[in-house]
C-alpha cells in the first residue's frame, strides 16, 4: 500500500511514466531503424511463434536446424509469449522494452520512497526523467535488444531490499538471481563489481544482498547448462559467448585495451555529464566537511568508473551495457543532491546545466534528429514494398531492415551474420530472391546463379538539411546502422545453374 502522504506524488509518478510510455509508442518507428541486433534477438522468438521451432537464421555459430543457444534465452522466451498476444510487428516487439523501463523506473521510485532515499519529491521525479532519457538507457530500451529485461531484474532486486525480514529478503534475492544468467551472462560481472563496491563502502551486511543474488545466479547458471545441454547445444552457447566477450565481436570495442578507455566513458553520451556532476558534488561535500555525503558521492563515482572499467577488461562495455553504470550512479547522485542544497549559485547553475546536458544528449537529441529527417522513407513503406515483392514460396536473403515483412511473407529468411558464419551450401543454393541495399550487392558472390533487378525502394533521407557535423556523425559506422536509410532493391534469381555469380 502507498503511504497517504505520497498519494499526490504517486499520481505524478504514474502520470510521468504514462507520458514516457506514450511518447515512446508514438515515436517507436521513427527511431531507430530496424537493425542487425533487433533482428538477431527477435528472430528465435518469431520462429517459435510461427511454428519453426526455437531456431534462427539470423544468429551465427549455429545452423537453422539447431535449438537456438544465444546469450539471452529469458528475453526470447518471454518475447515469444508477448508476440503471441500482441502480434509480430516492430511496434509490438519494441513495446516490451518500454514496459520493462516503466516497471523498472516505478520500482526504483518505490525503493526511494520506502528508504527515504532521494528524499525530495522533485529529485525523485528527476530521477525517472534521467533514466528515461539518458543516452545508454534510452538506447537499450529503444533498440529492440534484450538488455531491458536485465534492467528490470536489477531494479526488482533493488526493490526487494526493502523487505525487513532477513530470511524472506535473501530468499527473494536468491530467486531473482536465478534469472540473471538467463537474462544475460553480462549481469554476472556487473553484479560482482557492484557487490564489491557495496562491501567497500557499506560493509558486509549490505553486501550480503549481492551475495544472495550471486548464489541464485550460480544455480541459474547450472540450470542454464542443463537446459542447453538437454538440447545438445551447450558448446554452441559457449562459442557464442566467447565470440562476444573475447572473440571477433569484442574487437570493435577494444576489449581490454588501455587505449580504448576514453571511449568506454563516452559511448554513453550522458555519462560524462553525470561524472562531472559527481565531481562537482564531491567538491561541495569536501568543502562542507560532510563526511557522510562525501562517502556517498565517492560511492557514486566508484559505480560510474569501476563498472565500465571492470566490464571493459573482463569482456566488453558497449553502449547497450551502459545502463549498468547509469542506473546506480544516477540513483546515488540524486540522493546526494537531496541531502543538502547546492551552494553557491555557480555550483547550482553548473549542476542544472550538467543535468540538462545528460538529458538532452540522450533520447531528446535522437528524436530531434529523427524529426529533422522529414523526407526519410517510413517503415510502413518498407513493409508494403517487401510484402508486395516477396512470395510465399521464396527463400529470401535480406538486409535487416526488411526483417518484419519478410518474416511474414517469405517461406524462409536468411541474414548477413548467418550467411557469413553458418549458412550451409544447400541453403545458399536455395535462395531465390535478395532484398538488399544496392550497395550490398557484393553478397551475390556467396550465391550461385544470375540475378536480375526487379524492384527498388529509394530513400531520400533529407540529410542535406542537417548541419554538416551532424551528417558526419550519422554516417559514422556505429551510428549508421541505427539511422539506416531504407533503400532496398529486389534481385531475383533467373538461372538455377552453376554460372558465375552476378557482378
Amino acid at each position: 500500500m502507498f503511504e497517504p502522504k505520497n498519494r499526490r506524488e504517486t499520481i505524478l509518478v504514474l502520470g510521468l511514466l504514462l507520458i514516457v510510455l506514450l511518447v515512446n509508442l508514438a515515436t517507436a518507428l521513427r527511431y531507430p531503424a530496424v537493425w542487425m541486433d533487433e533482428a538477431m534477438y527477435t528472430d528465435p522468438a518469431a520462429n517459435l511463434v510461427m511454428g519453426n521451432g526455437f531456431t534462427s537464421t539470423a544468429w551465427y555459430d549455429q545452423t537453422s536446424d539447431r535449438f537456438w543457444a544465444g546469450n539471452t534465452p529469458l528475453h526470447e522466451l518471454i518475447l515469444s509469449g508477448w508476440i503471441k498476444f500482441f502480434g509480430f510487428s516492430p511496434l509490438s516487439v519494441r513495446a516490451i522494452n518500454y514496459i520493462w523501463l516503466v516497471l523498472g523506473a516505478f520500482l526504483v521510485w518505490r525503493f526511494c520512497v520506502h528508504f527515504r532515499y532521494v528524499e525530495k519529491t522533485a529529485l525523485r521525479l528527476l530521477l525517472i526523467v534521467l533514466l528515461a532519457t539518458g543516452s545508454a538507457v534510452s538506447f537499450s530500451y529503444r533498440s529492440g535488444r534484450p538488455d531491458m529485461i536485465g534492467f528490470f531484474l536489477v531494479t526488482l532486486a533493488l526493490f526487494m531490499t526493502v523487505v525487513q525480514k532477513n530470511s524472506v529478503r535473501h530468499l527473494c534475492l536468491f530467486s531473482i538471481g536465478i534469472l540473471f544468467p538467463w537474462a544475460g551472462l553480462q549481469l554476472l560481472p556487473f553484479l560482482a563489481i557492484a557487490t564489491v563496491l557495496v562491501l567497500v563502502f557499506w560493509g558486509i551486511r549490505a553486501a550480503l544482498n549481492g551475495v544472495s543474488i550471486g548464489l541464485g545466479a550460480g544455480i541459474g547458471l547450472l540450470m542454464l547448462y542443463f537446459f542447453y545441454q538437454s538440447h545438445h547445444v551447450w558448446h554452441d552457447f559457449v562459442a557464442s559467448v566467447t565470440r562476444h566477450t573475447t572473440g571477433s565481436a569484442s574487437a570493435a570495442y577494444g576489449h581490454g585495451r588501455i587505449s580504448a578507455i576514453p571511449d568506454v566513458f563516452i559511448r554513453d553520451h550522458s555519462a560524462p555529464f553525470l561524472l562531472a556532476l559527481g565531481m562537482l558534488l564531491l567538491i561541495q561535500t569536501w568543502q562542507a566537511r560532510d563526511a557522510v555525503a562525501k562517502k556517498i558521492v565517492l560511492f557514486a563515482l566508484g559505480l560510474g568508473i569501476c563498472i565500465p572499467l571492470g566490464m571493459h577488461f573482463g569482456g566488453i562495455f558497449p553502449i547497450y551495457y551502459g545502463w549498468m553504470s547509469a542506473l546506480p550512479t544516477t540513483i546515488v547522485l540524486c540522493d546526494v543532491m537531496s541531502r543538502r542544497p547546492l551552494n553557491p549559485l555557480w555550483m547550482k547553475v553548473s549542476a542544472i546545466l550538467l543535468l540538462s546536458g545528460a538529458i538532452a544528449i540522450g533520447l531528446p537529441s535522437r528524436l530531434l534528429v529523427a524529426a529533422l529527417r522529414t523526407n526519410e522513407t517510413s517503415y510502413a513503406a518498407v513493409e508494403q514494398f517487401a510484402s508486395t515483392q516477396l512470395k510465399a514460396s521464396d527463400n529470401a536473403y535480406i538486409d535487416y531492415a526488411a526483417f518484419y515483412p519478410a518474416m511474414h511473407k517469405a517461406k524462409k529468411v536468411f541474414f548477413q551474420r548467418y550467411m557469413e558464419n553458418a549458412m550451409t551450401p544447400e541453403e545458399k543454393k536455395s535462395v531465390t530472391v535478395l532484398v538488399v541495399d544496392p550497395g550490398h550487392l557484393y553478397v551475390t558472390n556467396s550465391f550461385t546463379g544470375n540475378w536480375r533487378l526487379t524492384a527498388e525502394l529509394k530513400d531520400d533521407t533529407g540529410q542535406s538539411s542537417l548541419p554538416a557535423f551532424l551528417v558526419k556523425y550519422l554516417q559514422s559506422p556505429r551510428i549508421k546502422s541505427v539511422y539506416f536509410a531504407y533503400h532496398l532493391a529486389v534481385y531475383r534469381k533467373i538461372a538455377d545453374d552453376h554460372s558465375q555469380p552476378f557482378q
